[in-house]
């Protein structure tokens, strides 16, 4: 079977989405064949701001399309 891989380094940055602009602490990981890059707000921790996942049976993705401070 296929291990879980996480990329150790997150990457800072600033991505634009439907409910607007934010500064964003990007990682990746992989799980059974699944890739998946997570955008969290470094703002507002635990907000995902967009989500990918990309497979050989699976693709997706989600971002916020509305935020209210």
């Amino acid at each position: 079977p296929k291990e879980s891989k996480t990329d150790p380094l997150p990457v800072v940055e600033t991505i634009t989405v439907k409910a607007g602009t934010f500064e964003c602490v990007r990682t990746e990981s992989e799980y059974l064949g699944t890739k998946t890059v997570t955008w969290s707000s470094k703002k507002y921790p635990g907000l995902v701001v967009k989500q990918t996942s990309l497979g050989d049976t699976i693709e997706g993705s989600q971002e916020l399309v509305e935020f209210k401070e």
